[in-house]
């Protein structure tokens, strides 16, 4: 049983990037392969970083706040071919000592959700994890659901 909510509801996403398929996206049977699903939840954890968490590191005096990917789960839940456009939804979900996770969906352009994923992201200083300042922890905890 997991303690995230339904990651294939696009409700839960307020956050959203497009990408498209491309044909070397493709394995010999057509289908998109899990290694271009894995590149559309970067897309969408890059745009999310880049527009939202840089907005929350932003400004801090005293604090450090530098996110690193420790790790990657994706589930894949249906197929996709070429050619065509994916959304992926992101969303902050945990906030942990040293960490933050987010959720992932990848949906067709039906709307269909083909994939969902989860992020690890860990605060690193003078390279290794240190934990998260109050204030970073305070602005991150206004992106919960």
């Amino acid at each position: 049983m997991s303690d995230f909510p339904d990651l294939t509801a696009p409700s839960l996403y307020d956050h959203w990037a497009d990408d498209v398929v491309r044909f070397c996206d493709t394995d010999q049977a057509g289908h998109v392969n899990n290694v271009a699903i894995a590149a559309y939840v970067e897309t969408g954890r890059l745009m999310f970083d880049r527009q939202v968490i840089d907005a929350v590191a932003e400004g801090l005096e005293g604090e450090e706040f530098h996110a690193i990917l420790a790790n990657l789960t994706v589930n894949y839940l249906a197929e996709s071919f070429w050619p065509g456009k994916v959304r992926v939804g992101t969303r902050l979900i945990k906030i942990g000592n040293s960490s933050l996770t987010t959720a992932h969906g990848v949906f067709r352009e039906d709307g269909r959700c083909i994939a969902t994923a989860t992020c690890v992201l860990v605060n690193r200083s003078g390279g290794k994890s240190a934990p998260m300042g109050p204030v970073t922890r305070e602005r991150l905890a206004a992106l919960l659901p």
